[in-house]
């Protein structure tokens, strides 16, 4: 259920509410809010909000979470500091999570890598490690 107070749009980075139950949107910045999953339909506040947590999210359209319709193929997707937002660039300053959140594969594909950094200290895969992985699987 979309406890955010507002609408949480297709292709948005989404976290657990505080509650323990419920969705919100994922905040680089606050590691309570850390990315759970990517949002695959869109929902108003108290509406339900579908979310994919391991494997391959296609959507046809991005805009929502990244601000362009189409993924960068070969790109890797970070949170941002601005909830449910993605990017490119790697968090900096203020980030409390740098890992990332999947890799585009091809303009509407992200393969997520959530299940591979949620919840570590020091486990979490590098770039590097995800790249790897990334062009053996793609």
């Amino acid at each position: 259920q979309n406890k955010q107070g507002g609408a949480i749009s297709a292709g948005m980075a989404v976290a657990t509410h505080s509650s323990g139950i419920g969705a919100v949107l994922a905040d680089a910045t606050d590691l309570a809010r850390s990315t759970r999953g990517i949002a695959t339909t869109t929902a108003n506040d108290t509406r339900q909000v579908k979310i994919q947590e391991t494997g391959i999210v296609d959507l046809a359209d991005w805009t929502a979470a990244t601000g362009a319709a189409t993924l960068s193929a070969g790109a890797v997707y970070y949170e941002r500091a601005t909830p449910g937002q993605l990017t490119t660039t790697m968090p900096g300053a203020g980030a409390v999570r740098t890992e990332p959140v999947g890799t585009a594969l091809g303009p509407t594909r992200m393969r997520l890598h959530i299940e591979s950094s949620r919840g570590s200290v020091g486990g979490a895969l590098t770039h590097q490690q995800i790249m790897s992985r990334v062009s053996l699987r793609a």
